[in-house]
């Protein structure tokens, strides 16, 4: 595989990994408020309805517990550690596909060497993976395969405009 190639590839993985960690936030962020909405609501709309329906007192008191419950655990979920470490690494592989793609017209236009186009593949690389490492250390993301179809989807039409 040419050096040229190489460069591709690793511009085409930082682009597909920049969709999928932002897509990945997104969607815990979504689980998050969606949690909230639900506590805040099951909380308040279980007042209310024991106030009206005194006779099903004991529901409405389950429906509070399980909401203070939920409350009290959510930040105990995996996904709010994730939410942090995601929000950071996602504008960073942006940054770094953004390099990428800046370089890729002296890169595609031929205008570098094979070791200077290795240089700059093996840079991007190192950059990506301190990230990566600086985001997640202790700690691992697990694989969303449909967040992830979704991310080679979009990416490959991003690509697609190079050429």
């Amino acid at each position: 595989m040419t050096a040229q190639r190489r460069y591709w590839e690793t511009f085409s993985t930082l682009r597909r990994d920049a969709i999928y960690i932002n897509r990945y936030h997104a969607r815990d962020e979504h689980i998050d408020r969606s949690l909230s909405i639900f506590s805040a609501l099951a909380s308040s709309g279980s007042i209310a309805g024991w106030v009206i329906w005194k006779e099903i007192g004991f529901i409405w008191g389950a429906v509070i517990a399980l909401s203070q419950a939920l409350s009290a655990v959510k930040s105990y979920l995996p996904f709010r550690k994730r939410m942090s470490a995601l929000a950071v690494l996602g504008p960073e592989l942006e940054a770094l596909a953004l390099v990428a793609e800046t370089d890729w017209f002296k890169v595609g236009g031929g205008h570098l060497t094979e070791q200077e186009i290795h240089a700059l593949t093996m840079e991007l690389k190192k950059k990506a993976l301190r990230a990566t490492t600086k985001s997640f250390s202790g700690s691992s993301l697990p694989e969303n395969k449909a967040l992830l179809a979704v991310a080679e989807q979009e990416a490959a039409h991003y690509m697609s405009t190079f050429s």
